[in-house]
């Protein structure tokens, strides 16, 4: 853990505070599963409007659904590393990030901290969709469902990763759980991918258990 800032180092015990005010903390709060009954029904309704209303082809809907997804992971390397990992130096911004994920690294136990509180992801949400329609048009919609799918399995993905012991997961899941591992108590400015370690590999972050001959 040599490499790892105080501000991120994690805690044996604790558990996230966002605020001294216990209202608040608990607002911000919430379990890995409130972005499914968030999101999933959104999801379902976009591509019932891809069927129904706007009359898309099912190989384009399909089509569109997994470029959305794929353009979830690149989303999701990005978000990861230049924005959840700044260090900008406005104190402001220092502590949305600490409420957005630095916590998270101290905690990587609280399971209430585990994603970005669910008031603010549902703003990114409406923002990103927003900038896709006006590039896209209505093909957006079948492509925006497949990109919030993605974030919902990052979200099932790094719920397991922190939940379950590497030792009970099968063997072709263990690369990402060590990936992850690696991450949050190693060299947290490596293994940003979540999901899937292809960006890591891409652009050269990626950090492996036997760096070092270790």
């Amino acid at each position: 853990m040599g490499r790892v800032p105080t501000y991120l180092k994690p805690k044996p015990q604790g558990q996230c505070e966002y605020t001294h005010t216990s209202l608040v903390n608990r607002i911000f709060k919430n379990s890995s599963f409130t972005p499914w009954m968030v999101y999933l029904p959104v999801v379902g309704i976009l591509l019932t409007i891809s069927f129904i209303k706007m009359e898309f082809s099912f190989p384009l809907i399909v089509g569109l659904f997994l470029l959305g997804w794929f353009t979830w992971t690149i989303t999701e390397y990005i978000l990861h590393r230049f924005v959840l990992h700044a260090q900008p130096k406005n104190p402001i911004l220092r502590k949305m990030l600490d409420i957005a994920h630095w916590q998270h690294h101290r905690h990587p136990k609280d399971d209430q901290c585990f994603e970005l509180p669910v008031m603010f992801s549902a703003l990114l949400a409406l923002l990103i969709f927003s900038v896709f329609y006006l590039i896209m048009g209505t093909i957006s919609i079948p492509f925006y469902a497949g990109f919030a799918f993605g974030y919902l399995f990052y979200v099932l993905m790094h719920w397991a990763q922190h939940s379950i012991p590497i030792k009970q997961v099968p063997n072709f899941l263990k690369p990402m759980w060590e990936h992850h591992i690696i991450h949050h108590y190693r060299n947290p400015e490596s293994n940003f991918g979540v999901t899937f370690d292809f960006w890591d590999r891409v652009f050269g972050t990626r950090e492996t258990r036997d760096v070092n001959g270790k």
